[in-house]
């Protein structure tokens, strides 16, 4: 039962698939070529690591499921019920692009029927619970934009008209009837035989083409929208796992040769978006809305001007705008290099009309000094966001370029660089607390290797403490 069995239908079909998938091929290379503006972050080392970080969290969906259980869940049977379908899609395509042609392995298999019938209806299950978190709990952290009801539809949509055409194909006899490997789409045939239709009823194939149009049109539709709503994380998130961050947590990475990179009037920290990572770019197109993160940010949970999931959509905003004028600058940049030997200067006049300081600019200088580095919006997000390293990065650029520090800050700043200590104490009296206690310091032994234990005081308990303190305990 395709309708493509004559030429001209077939040629729509394929001029459809054509202009969809120039389309998204078209924004994918304009997403990769604004990601290519950041300076390079090669992630490829411990590789059995980010194998197992990738089955656990985006074929297993494991991190999802953390706080958010029932969400979790319903995110997790759309994404596998989701994978079904494509299958089942790619099957479709092959059958209507060469007719009599099945996908190997699945097309006509009576297992991969039973998967996809349990598949759509689990998807349909998600998509309800989904719409009643959005429209009846409403929980602060998702946003309140039309892109998530779109979605949802559009993926309800494919299952509906997906289980009309199995139910159709059931009752034409062109897939079996049977009610153990196919339950929902048999229950579809049995609905259809209970309005009269037969094998030879005329509207029930007006009714089955229709439905196969508007979920291949579907389909398609889905493939452009997605290129330009957030559900490109879809693409884009099985490479945020893979490419995460493995250093051990709390690790920043070091500024290396600051006098020198000064001398040459290079940026410290971040800027512009020339210097984020390439990763860090990447997880602006990632993010999923769904203000996990923010749930999870103390800074936010006391009323801070920090909200983790707003400053990625504020930098993705800033990227998306600001992307299409830097990659032409380059390019031209590049070009007049190769023709003249320069083309800096030709860079920078054309950059500088789309270039807004991240810093100061995009995001504001107390949402940067709100963060306490915990990482928790970090720990909590389910595609692997990095927040925290962009936002010291914004802030080193702040202290180390700009010169720009909060009062508080300031002191701290003062009070290290004159008492060795963030704090006004003199640090001659750090080992004032032992006196008369005959505890010998570390740099009193000539040979260390024999010490078994080495107790750490702590800068402030050692500037506070006196020996009468001490004796007392």
């Amino acid at each position: 039962m395709v309708p493509t069995q004559e030429l001209l239908p077939r040629l729509i079909l394929i001029a459809m698939m054509a202009t969809a998938i120039g389309w998204f091929g078209y924004r994918l290379r304009q997403i990769y070529s604004y990601a290519m503006l950041g300076r390079p972050q090669p992630r490829f080392d411990r590789l059995p690591d980010r194998i197992a970080l990738f089955n656990k969290n985006v074929l297993g969906q494991f991190r999802l499921w953390n706080h958010y259980t029932a969400a979790g869940l319903a995110h997790a049977f759309t994404f596998w019920g989701f994978l079904v379908i494509q299958i089942g899609a790619l099957d479709l395509f092959l059958s209507a692009l060469v007719p009599g042609w099945r996908l190997p392995l699945f097309g006509g298999a009576t297992w991969f029927m039973f998967v996809q019938d349990l598949a759509e209806v689990f998807v349909l299950v998600a998509i309800a619970t989904f719409f009643y978190r959005r429209y009846v709990t409403q929980p602060e952290r998702l946003s309140r934009d039309p892109q998530g009801p779109i979605i949802l539809a559009l993926i309800a949509l494919l299952m509906v008209t997906l289980l009309i055409i199995q139910g159709a194909e059931i009752v034409a006899g062109a897939e079996p009837h049977n009610w153990v490997f196919r339950p929902f789409s048999t229950a579809v045939a049995a609905l259809f035989e209970a309005f009269g239709a037969t094998a030879t009823s005329g509207w029930l194939y007006v009714v089955h083409d229709a439905s196969w149009w508007v979920h291949v049109g579907t389909i398609l539709g889905f493939l452009v929208y997605l290129g330009y709503s957030k559900h490109m994380h879809l693409f884009t998130s099985p490479l945020t796992v893979f490419f995460y961050d493995l250093t051990p947590k709390g690790a920043l990475p070091l500024v290396k040769d600051i006098e020198q990179r000064i001398e040459n009037e290079e940026p410290l920290g971040a800027s512009r978006i020339e210097d984020l990572g390439r990763k860090d770019i990447l997880d602006l197109y990632t993010c999923t809305e769904c203000g996990r993160c923010q749930d999870a940010c103390p800074a936010w949970a006391t009323d801070k001007p920090l909200s983790p999931k707003k400053l990625i959509l504020d930098l993705q905003e800033h990227v998306l705008t600001a992307g299409p004028a830097l990659v032409a600058a380059k390019q031209k940049a590049s070009v007049k290099q190769e023709a003249a030997g320069s083309g800096v200067t030709a860079m920078q006049s054309l950059v500088e009309a789309a270039r807004m300081p991240l810093a100061g600019g995009v995001i504001m200088d107390e949402t940067l000094w709100s963060c306490t580095t915990c990482r928790a919006c970090m720990q909590a997000c389910p595609v692997f966001i990095e927040h925290v390293p962009k936002i010291v990065d914004m802030r080193r650029n702040l202290v180390m370029q700009e010169g720009r520090i909060p009062d508080e800050l300031a002191r701290t700043f003062r009070n290290l660089e004159q008492n060795g200590n963030p704090w006004q104490f003199n640090n001659s009296t750090r080992t004032k607390w032992a006196d008369g206690l005959g505890i010998p310091e570390v740099t009193d032994v000539e040979d260390v290797s024999g010490l078994e234990v080495v107790w750490w005081v702590g800068c402030l308990g050692r500037l506070l403490q006196t020996p009468s303190h001490w004796t007392r305990c």
